[in-house]
């Protein structure tokens, strides 16, 4: 699979950066694309032949800025991997109306823009895919996460759209929806509270995961590489949920409340 081109959002960290490290450890050339200059760390670990782009996906001019970046330097685009996403949690009473806009210009809108602007190089591609990194968010959901939710619900259907429209392209279209996953956010998150309570949150979602543990960033990565690759040639328009078995419960966490 040597010399085929992936672009991934938001790769300079996480979850983006497990994805990016896993298509390149396999062959790929990677174009990291972050709104963190630390992206640019990132590329110089994965080695050469890849590239770091900042931007903000956002916004769109900075969108069509980083497709003209791509385009000069490559010809085809085989794999786009929407994984660019923000959340800030609020109940829909207090949910600011700049968050909200926010959230969806990043989490939906983003994905719409850079898909639109990469199908040129895309349909350039034999045999191209698209793997859009949604959320058990879009499935099931807690209080205060209204926006995140429904962005993330959005962006199954514009998987599912995709995969009608662009299918009889042999453009595949995909998505992802990880549960915890044990990333830097996921430690900052426990960070903010003390010890004896993040203990018992820590414990709860053990219980509350059949596996006992959240996911690697890693283990998702490994995901999107299967769905981008020839391996997962006939799958198309699915959503594939890879949260270690969360949403196939009901789950309260009394803790973190």
């Amino acid at each position: 699979m040597s010399e085929r081109v992936a672009l991934v959002t938001a790769a300079a960290s996480g979850i983006g950066r497990a994805i990016a490290a896993e298509l390149a450890s396999t062959g790929w050339r990677v174009i990291v694309a972050d709104i963190d200059e630390v992206g640019a760390q990132t590329v110089e670990e994965l080695g050469t032949g890849h590239v770091f782009v900042q931007c903000d996906i956002g916004d769109p001019d900075q969108v069509s800025a980083l497709m003209t970046h791509v385009s000069g330097q490559f010809e085809q685009l085989d794999t786009l991997v929407n994984n660019a996403g923000i959340s800030k949690p609020a109940l829909i009473g207090e949910l600011d109306r700049a968050d909200w806009d926010r959230i969806m210009a990043v989490n939906l809108g983003g994905a719409y823009q850079l898909t639109q602007a990469a199908l040129p190089m895309l349909r350039r591609a034999t045999a191209a895919s698209i793997v859009n990194i949604s959320s058990i968010h879009a499935q099931t959901v807690l209080p205060g996460m209204v926006a995140y939710a429904a962005s993330k619900a959005g962006l199954d259907a514009f998987t599912r759209s995709l995969a009608i429209e662009l299918g009889p392209k042999g453009i595949r279209s995909n998505a992802v929806l990880p549960g915890f996953v044990a990333t830097r956010q996921w430690t900052d998150w426990l960070d903010g509270y003390d010890r004896e309570r993040r203990s018992r949150i820590e414990a709860e979602i053990a219980a509350c995961v059949p596996l006992g543990r959240p996911c690697a960033p890693e283990e998702i990565a490994r995901v999107v590489r299967f769905l981008a690759g020839p391996d997962a040639s006939c799958i198309n328009g699915v959503s594939l949920l890879a949260d270690g078995g969360l949403s196939n419960r009901s789950y309260l966490l009394p803790s973190a409340g």
